[in-house]
């Protein structure tokens, strides 16, 4: 109990340090992102500030695993270290997409090959699909969480939430630690990043949380596979659900979705009015409550699906439909002079 209470408070801490030392010093090296036409930001800002929450979440995991309290294989590691690095490099290189993919794709392969074998509950799930299917969810996860990591706090702030989710779901202690240490980094690195940032998360923190949560139903051994898989969607929803909505969108209408775009849910938000703070603060809001009703679930010792389920798309068509209206109340009131 004391290491559960103590390692979040030091990892908040050392995120907050790292991340104000870090700040000066990528304006001084000039990695900064510069706003384009796509952009939801206005002035030049330094990126991959999400390194302080690599660099402490890291720290922090090869404690647990000096102490025997890490859940992880030696694979993990090397995924993860593949993944911050391959992260970095694209905050100051700006790496092609292939070459990111790859990297995506080799450390799913690195985590499905090398986790233990999974326990599943309500379904089961043959080889030949359960492969394919594991190494999408994390590669696709990995790539969701990036691309939602577009206007100040949101990443950190849906961090934070499924971070704390994730400790009340679960009984097993090394993923109860490394979910209030992910939680507890994020915050100690969203005074930075909330509007207006002085500091981007970049590739490198929007990667490597995104691969983070992809990568723990591998490593939860209390519950089956199958339902850390649903509970695990469940806690990162509405950034799941706005990515493959906003990804599919675009796919029926024959759009490079690999190309920079503003068409994701909390972008439309932005454009028809929403300040960055709103969004995060309504967007939260929701997965809060989705995340109740989840640990009221948990808590009574079963996990109702179908509440759950219900649950969460209401609260995606919430804010579908708020974003619906805000564009028809702007496009109703016509352009001011």
């Amino acid at each position: 109990m004391t290491l559960l209470v103590l390692a979040p408070i030091v990892a908040g801490v050392l995120s907050f340090v790292l991340t104000q030392r870090l700040t000066p010093l990528l304006r001084q090296r000039g990695q900064l992102d510069v706003p384009g036409i796509r952009s939801s930001h206005r002035h030049p800002t330094p990126r991959g500030g999400g390194a302080a929450i690599v660099l402490t979440i890291a720290i922090a995991i090869g404690i647990l695993h000096a102490t025997g309290y890490s859940p992880f294989t030696a694979g993990f590691y090397i995924a993860a270290a593949l993944i911050a690095v391959c992260g970095w490099l694209d905050d100051v290189y700006d790496m092609s997409p292939v070459i990111r993919l790859s990297v995506h794709l080799i450390a799913g392969i690195l985590v499905v090959a090398t986790a233990p074998e999974p326990v599943f509950g309500i379904m089961t799930c043959p080889s030949w699909l359960w492969y394919p299917a594991a190494l999408l969810w994390i590669v696709a996860l990995i790539n969701i969480y990036n691309f939602l990591d577009g206007i100040d706090g949101y990443a950190a702030v849906q961090a934070i939430v499924a971070g704390v989710g994730i400790w009340i779901c679960y009984s097993d202690p090394g993923i109860r630690l490394v979910a209030a240490i992910t939680a507890a980094a994020s915050i100690g690195f969203l005074p930075f990043n909330w509007h207006p940032a002085k500091v981007f998360m970049g590739d490198t923190g929007s990667t490597s949380l995104g691969f983070l949560f992809a990568a723990l139903p591998f490593y939860i051994r209390s519950t089956p596979f199958d339902v850390s898989i649903f509970l695990t969607t469940a806690l990162l929803w509405l950034f799941l659900a706005d990515g493959t909505y906003t990804i599919g969108r675009r796919v029926l209408r024959l759009e490079k979705i690999w190309e920079p775009h503003r068409s994701h849910l909390y972008q439309r938000l932005n454009i028809a009015g929403w300040s960055h703070s709103r969004i995060v603060v309504f967007v939260a809001t929701l997965q809060v409550a989705l995340v109740a009703a989840i640990t009221a679930c948990v808590r009574r010792g079963s996990v109702l699906y179908l509440g759950i389920a219900i649950t969460a798309v209401l609260c995606f068509l919430i804010m579908l439909l708020a974003a619906r209206r805000l564009e028809a109340g702007r496009h109703d009131a016509g352009p001011t002079g």
